[in-house]
Parts: C-alpha cells; structure tokens; sequence
C-alpha cells in the first residue's frame, strides 16, 4: 500500500534503523551519526510521499522507496526541503560532492523522468521474505501498469544478485567518489 501522512513516524523509524549504519549513507551527512540519519529520512518522506512514491508493506515492516521523477515538480515547499537538506542534512562542507554524485546518477538514467526508481527498500526484520516479496509485487503491479521500467543502483554485490535474481539487468557501473562501485540495473 502507499504510504499515507499519517505514516511517517513509521516510515521514517523502519528506513533510520536500516540505513543508521550504512557507510555509503553516512558518507553524505554533515555528521555521521543517527540524528542525521533519521532527518535524511524525513527529508526523504517529505519529498517523496506526496508524489505516491512510499510503499509501507500490509504488516508495516517494510517500506521502499519508489517514485517517478517525471512527477517531481518544483514547489516553494521543495526548495525549502532541498535548502533544509543542503544545509542542515548533508552540510556545505559535502555538499559539492553529493551534487556531483546526483548529476553522476541521474546520467545514467533515462532523462525523460518516466521509470519507477527504486532509491531505498528496508525491512524491519531480514528473515522475513514476505514482507520483502509483497514490496516486490506491488511496485512491480505499479511498474507493469504505468508501462515503465524499474531502476536500481546499489553498492552490494549481495543485492545485485538478489537484483538478478529477480529479473533485474546490470546496464552500467560506476566507480564512485569512495572507490565502491555503484551498480544501474534495471528491469521491464
């Protein structure tokens, strides 16, 4: 189901424990630690679920984060969410880095805006793959509807795996600005 305003307090609880620790995350924040962490993640609700992008799983345990950025229109609430990231979030001191990363992504994607991308999926409990299969069958009931394609990026070669597995195809990796590489795959 989509995510509706009153569940933000849960969203942004199930995405701040699962990316408090995740070195790729942490890198961008101004400090690198969970108070940070936990306002990226309002950012992110905040920016994201007014254009249906949050998926919040039946037994509110999994949440992803899908959205289509040809619905990402430029607002005085947007500016002043992307002037709150910039300066209280991700800091002026990395902010540099992290546009030059966005630009470095979004080339990578079609530019027309019309796809689903896939930016962050966590599940409260690892074990249960129910949670993670019923985020995969609704986005891609959305995907298939729409008549888009899926786009993901992930630094693990774990979930690019699982990625594959599941019909994804690697298109393009970078390496990026931490010497990881960055993996686009992509599905139809």
């Amino acid at each position: 189901m989509k995510a509706s305003k009153k569940d933000r307090s849960t969203v942004v609880n199930i995405l701040t424990t699962q990316f408090k620790n995740d070195p790729n995350i942490l890198a961008k924040l101004k400090r690198d630690d969970e108070k940070y962490v936990r306002k990226l993640m309002t950012y992110v609700f905040d920016t994201i679920q007014p254009i249906s992008g949050i998926y919040l799983t039946e037994d509110r345990r999994g949440v992803a984060v899908c959205y289509q950025p040809v619905l990402q229109t430029k607002t005085f609430r947007s500016l002043y969410l992307k002037i709150k990231l910039s300066l209280g979030i991700i800091g002026l001191r990395n902010l540099r880095s992290a546009l030059k990363r966005k630009k470095k992504i979004i080339s990578h994607h079609p530019q027309d805006g019309k796809y689903l991308n896939c930016w962050l999926i966590a599940i409260k409990n690892k074990s249960l793959l129910s949670t993670f299969m019923s985020l995969k069958k609704e986005i891609s009931q959305d995907a298939h509807q729409l008549n888009i394609p899926i786009y993901i990026e992930t630094h693990k070669e774990r979930k690019k795996k699982i990625a594959e597995y599941y019909g994804f195809q690697l298109y393009d990796s970078l390496l990026s600005l931490n010497s990881n590489t960055l993996f686009f795959m992509r599905k139809y």
